[in-house]
Formats: C-alpha cells, sequence, structure tokens
C-alpha cells in the first residue's frame, strides 16, 4: 500500500540492471546484475542477488523506506487490443496471455488513450526482485509498466525528466499497479484456518473417537 506520507524512491527495473531515483537522492544510483544472476528475464541465483542487493544497499542510502518499481519495456510483454466486442476482447486477452512463456504471470489490462493495453511479466522475476529490496526494510509501494508514462517510455534507461515526471504524478501511477500488495501476501487467508477437511490431525482423533464409541456401544449390546 503506498504510504503519501513517507518519502519514495522510484526503481527502473531492467534485465539486468536497477536505476534508483529520489528527491533526497544526489543522483541517479545504478545497481548493476551480473548475468550470472539474471538470465533470460528470470532471478536464477536468488541467494546470490540478495546478497548483492544488501551489498548495494549498505553503501548506498536511499534515503527513503518505500520503493515504486517501474518496469522496463524490455521485461515485460504487451499487445495493444484491436477487438471491439467485449466477449472477443477477453479472448484476445486470454490467448495472449497464454503466449507469454512463463508459467506463473502478473498482469493487468490498461486503458491508454483511449485503448486498452493487455501487459504481463514474469511473476517470480519480479517477485524476486521485490522480496530482496524488503529484506532490506524497504517497502513496495507498487509495481507499474513503463507504457503508463506516455512518450518517456521509449527511453531506454531513466532520466532525470522521466523520475520528475513520476514522482509528480505519483497518485495516478501507483493506481496501476500489476501486483498484489506485500500486506495480501503475508495475511493469511481464512480458507487457512484448521477445519475438518484441512486438519489431518483433527480428523483422525474424530475417526479414533468414533471407533471407541462405536466399541462401547458394542460392549453395552453384548453385555445385555
Amino acid at each position: 500500500m503506498y504510504r503519501k506520507n513517507s518519502s519514495i524512491v522510484v526503481v527502473f527495473v531492467d534485465r539486468n540492471r536497477l536505476q534508483f531515483y529520489g528527491s533526497k537522492l544526489p543522483a541517479i544510483l545504478t545497481l548493476e546484475i551480473p548475468g550470472t544472476i539474471s538470465r533470460d528475464l528470470d532471478i536464477v541465483n536468488k541467494d546470490g542477488f540478495y546478497t548483492l542487493v544488501n551489498q548495494w544497499v549498505k553503501q548506498n542510502n536511499l534515503g527513503g523506506a518505500q520503493l515504486l518499481f517501474v518496469l522496463s519495456p524490455m521485461i515485460y510483454f504487451e499487445q495493444v487490443v484491436t477487438s471491439t466486442e467485449e466477449s472477443r476482447q477477453e479472448t484476445e486477452i486470454l490467448s495472449f496471455y497464454n503466449s507469454v512463456p512463463f508459467e506463473e504471470l502478473a498482469t493487468r489490462v490498461l486503458t491508454i488513450n483511449g485503448r486498452k493495453h493487455a501487459v504481463a511479466v514474469n511473476r517470480e522475476f519480479v517477485e524476486s526482485i521485490r522480496h530482496a529490496f524488503m529484506l532490506q526494510g524497504y517497502h513496495v509501494a507498487a509495481v507499474v509498466p513503463a507504457v503508463i508514462l506516455g512518450t518517456l517510455s521509449v527511453k531506454r534507461w531513466m532520466d532525470a525528466e522521466m523520475g520528475a515526471y513520476i514522482l509528480k504524478h505519483l497518485d495516478t501511477i501507483v493506481g496501476q499497479n500489476i501486483v498484489e500488495s506485500e500486506d495480501q501476501d503475508v495475511t493469511t487467508p481464512a480458507s487457512s484456518q484448521p477445519t475438518e477437511k484441512n486438519n489431518p490431525r483433527l480428523m483422525i482423533m474424530v475417526s479414533i473417537l468414533g471407533i471407541l464409541l462405536f466399541a462401547l456401544i458394542v460392549f453395552i449390546f453384548v453385555r445385555h
């Protein structure tokens, strides 16, 4: 969840590079990710990545506990929906998602300049990066695709113009989040509470009680 009263740092997420922009930073900071850690839009060495982030954060003061991830066009898949009928739009969007070569996706359909854009990204890639910074005490307010930045989205890397634009339009941009918030991730769903259906120990105890009750009834019946 986005905390308005907390300073925020923009993190531009690319295949093998993270860029950081914030009002309290003297310049745009960069974290290079080796190919041995990030490859083919996946964090292939999570422990190595967590260590890398830990060391980098110790050397660089971001000046804020809240981050906003902006995904580079190089790491997400996008398709403009061409169908006009709603049922065909759904079919077109689902077909697009099925064509993206990852098992678990973070997806969102965005309306930009009156046209629908279906966006998908490898969920595990994004979650690995987010988790690395959560381990360092940072809160990730949202994860958004660069396409929502209009003409600025064509830039290969984040510069001061892009960073300033994002900070100026935070309220609107955060609303385009494509992943669940951290609070939702750590909340235990109601369905996970112990019940007869999902608690093996409870089921065994009930079964034993039933057997003992049955034996008692038989014993009483035989005595009479």
